[in-house]
């Protein structure tokens, strides 16, 4: 039986207490909003003590809402009967759960039509109203946090070492959203959501029909012009999965493990990197671990309530990121061998939990899977068949077939007869790129670890963490089942992933538990070192000083470098401070010197979130919107009134996503599925090049083209 939480006194939170903490944050509140309201008619250029006060706001929006994730989950969990070890393990499955539930009602608002501020609004009111109460745990945490011993040298210096991690994680969350995928789809997919008012099919953003529970959180913070608090969401379900690393360690093994399982997670460029954007790899992460705990703890007490708990929580995770699903499958492995083994008498009692663990898995996931059967036949859409040459939701929905392509290839043997200049030049720059592509051998895991650039797609500094290294020791120490049996999944999750996809950060949900492996391992060793060498008992310190200490130290130069301290101070403007990102300077040449009224087809351009036009993206390196359009039109003049039928007015566009496509390759183990006879595997590429540089060099006109040639803005003629 778990022992109920005894860290902090049950004593009654007195009002004298309460206007102490009460104060004060309301004159945070109000000097937030007066930041924000002073910030909201011009957010892009102001700069100066409004703009600092804003980022006060989007701080406190991501702060709140976790507040009323923590007292939604909490009386959910109270009411289930659930009692817990220590508060680490109530704050996070009480965090997650509520996250999960807001986001599921939000969900539902979005899929009847109903997504606006109000209802949005209302969501948070309820919740509030219903669950404000459970508030007061969070402030018995504080005071007895206040009231503890700190005298212990190694506490304070953790305690420092762990605030100091959450300080440049929050600052560095804290500028505007400009990670590429961000711009994609994470945040534009929303916008487009919030504008329409539904989770509406994404034509021209083939990812925002994915699952994308999490990235209902994010709703509310695009709603109230607060879009840096998402990136502050996904910093806070990084801590939330140090938080679980250390309950887990706290109560399966010790304290000493947890502390450097919790401070060692940061140790991976590639955690702190993503935590810091509103990509949701960490968030999966956060989940899948949580749902492997509660799993763990029914594996261990036989109370089904855990077992229901961890139903419920790989769903989330699998309605986060589809890629999930893996490691539920082996969670599924884990329950069966496990229970099967112990109890055979109870075999059918067994099944049918294993059973209903599964409906309740499928229930929560569901809606994705029923959306995108209505939306497109398709109920994993994109990744069963594609995109649809459907563009429209009156259109029937079609894919690419054979008919599409014998099309374009005509289409494109068109254009080769009228510019054979430009078709022998873009072969040959593609040649070049293609010969320029790294040898990749994903499953031979040490490559991650040595050469870490060649699985990053151009994405700099998304190191592993190399405490991993030690994991393989465990067994010298312990043959505890639950660390065999995280190992085991983490190798079998690694083969899976990497076999459909080399992209490293795809591996990031095995972060928290080979993470946990590694502290146990450090913790282990050292005790049984430090018996025979007396200064072995600065090992840990030593490992946390290499690999977290190292990634604080890249994340913190990367503030002054990157002139992100400018912008936080309020001395660099939004759109100053996004000029220096690559891609934006075309777009703010549109938002400010192009007509309101004008809509822009972005080709090989695809982070559109910051255009302040209407747009239809080119969000893969297919160029899907591109091919429509030639296939609506048999000739350029086709074309062009094809494009003048959808509105467009301007193209964005920039060539070189077609190079760095083809330098980059296949993101699958497998070799690229031929095109046809001696075609190379950068036909696509050159294909959709070819043709839009032929109807460039006749309807369109340039106006604008960025400092290094990169982007160029068009107008159509």
């Amino acid at each position: 039986m778990n022992k109920k939480s005894g860290t902090v006194e049950n004593k009654p939170v007195e009002v004298r207490t309460l206007l102490l903490i009460a104060a004060p944050l309301a004159l945070l509140a109000a000097a937030a909003i007066y930041g924000h309201i002073k910030t909201a008619p011009d957010p892009t250029h102001t700069v100066g003590l409004p703009l600092v006060l804003d980022h006060l706001f989007n701080l406190l929006v991501a702060l709140g809402m976790f507040a009323l994730f923590f007292a939604v989950g909490r009386r959910l969990l109270s009411v289930c009967g659930f009692e817990w070890n220590s508060f680490a393990e109530e704050g996070a499955f009480s965090t997650a759960t509520g996250a999960a539930v807001i986001a599921l009602v939000i969900l539902t608002a979005a899929l009847v039509g109903l997504l606006n501020p109000y209802v949005v609004g209302a969501i948070f009111l309820v919740a509030l109203m219903l669950c404000g109460n459970q508030l007061l745990r969070l402030i018995e945490l504080a005071r007895s946090a206040v009231s503890r011993d700190y005298s212990r040298p190694v506490e304070i210096a953790y305690i420092l070492a762990f605030a100091a991690v959450v300080l440049v994680m929050v600052l560095r969350a804290l500028t505007p959203p400009h990670a590429v995928d961000e711009a994609i789809y994470h945040l534009a997919a929303v916008k487009r959501f919030i504008e329409s008012g539904s989770l509406a099919p994404l034509y021209d953003i083939a990812q925002g029909n994915t699952h994308m529970l999490a990235h209902m959180l994010y709703a509310p913070c695009l709603m109230l012009g607060a879009d840096s608090a998402a990136k502050l969401l996904s910093v806070g379900f990084a801590l939330l999965a140090a938080l679980s690393l250390f309950a887990y360690a706290r109560r399966f093994f010790d304290e000493t493990t947890g502390y450097m399982a919790a401070l060692g997670f940061f140790g991976a460029g590639m955690v702190t990197e993503v935590a810091i954007t509103a990509r949701i790899d960490v968030i999966l992460a956060s989940f899948l671990f949580l749902a492997t705990y509660s799993l763990t703890v029914y594996l261990e007490e036989r109370e089904t309530r855990w077992l229901w708990l961890s139903a419920f929580l790989s769903g989330v995770a699998i309605s986060v990121k589809l890629t999930g699903l893996s490691w539920v499958a082996l969670l599924g492995c884990m329950y069966l061998f496990e229970t099967l083994r112990s109890s055979k008498s109870d075999l059918f009692l067994h099944l049918r939990r294993g059973v209903l663990y599964s409906l309740i898995l499928l229930a929560v996931i569901s809606p994705w899977l029923i959306k995108n059967y209505v939306y497109f036949r398709d109920p994993f859409y994109p990744f069963a068949h594609g995109e649809t040459v459907t563009d429209q939701r009156s259109q029937p929905i079609a894919y690419f077939g054979a008919a599409e392509e014998a099309k374009l290839d005509s289409y494109f043997e068109g254009a080769k007869e009228r510019n054979p200049q430009i078709v022998q030049r873009i072969d040959q720059i593609l040649g070049q790129a293609a010969a320029r592509r790294p040898e990749r051998h994903p499953l031979r895991f040490w490559g991650y670890f040595t050469n870490p650039t060649v699985y990053n797609v151009g994405e700099p500094d998304h190191t592993p963490n190399y405490l991993f290294l030690l994991c393989p020791l465990f067994l010298l120490f312990s043959r505890n089942r639950k660390l065999v049996w995280l190992a085991v999944s983490c190798v079998a999750f690694f083969i899976i992933t990497a076999w459909a996809a080399w992209t490293a950060r795809y591996l990031l949900p095995l972060y928290p538990p080979l993470t946990l492996l590694a502290a146990y391992t450090l913790a282990r060793m050292t005790q049984w070192l430090k018996r025979k060498i007396s200064f072995a008992i600065a090992l840990p310190v030593i490992a946390l000083l290499l690999t977290t200490g190292a990634t604080l130290f890249m994340e913190s130069t990367r503030l002054i470098r990157l002139y992100e301290l400018n912008y936080i101070n309020g001395s660099l403007s939004r759109a100053d401070y996004l000029n220096l990102v690559f891609y934006y300077p075309a777009l703010r040449y549109v938002n400010e010197n192009v007509s309101g009224d004008a809509k822009v087809l972005m080709i090989g351009s695809q982070m559109g979130y910051d255009l302040q036009r209407p747009y239809v993206g080119d969000t893969t390196w297919d160029a899907t919107p591109w091919r429509r359009l030639l296939l609506k039109g048999n000739t350029p003049e086709g074309v062009k009134d094809a494009m003048k039928a959808q509105g467009i007015t301007h193209v964005i566009y920039a060539p070189e996503l077609y190079i760095f496509a083809t330098t980059t390759g296949t993101l699958s183990i497998a070799a690229h599925e031929s095109k046809g006879p001696a075609r190379p595997d950068y036909y696509e590429q050159l294909r959709n090049w070819t043709t839009f540089e032929d109807f460039k060099g006749k309807y369109l006109q340039q106006i604008y083209k960025d400092r290094e040639s990169r982007y160029g803005v068009y107008v159509l003629r």
